[in-house]
């Protein structure tokens, strides 16, 4: 299959696969004892197709906050 062809991405977690974490945080106050990430259900993604038009992102720190 090409990638061209995807159109959905499965993701399941069993067989000894790792589950997605949502990269996420508390950031610069967190709370003691919470708990600011869990593993991912398994679900079905659509595939973005970005080899002739490829999509791309920047960050900016914030000045201040």
């Amino acid at each position: 299959m090409t990638p061209k062809n995807m159109h959905l991405f499965e993701a399941c977690f069993d067989g000894g696969y790792a589950a997605f974490y949502n990269p996420g945080g508390p950031g610069r106050t967190p709370f003691e004892g919470v708990v600011y990430t869990s593993p991912g259900p398994a679900d079905l993604e659509p595939v973005i197709i970005a080899l002739d038009d490829p999509m791309r992102i920047d960050y900016t720190p914030a000045v201040s906050n």
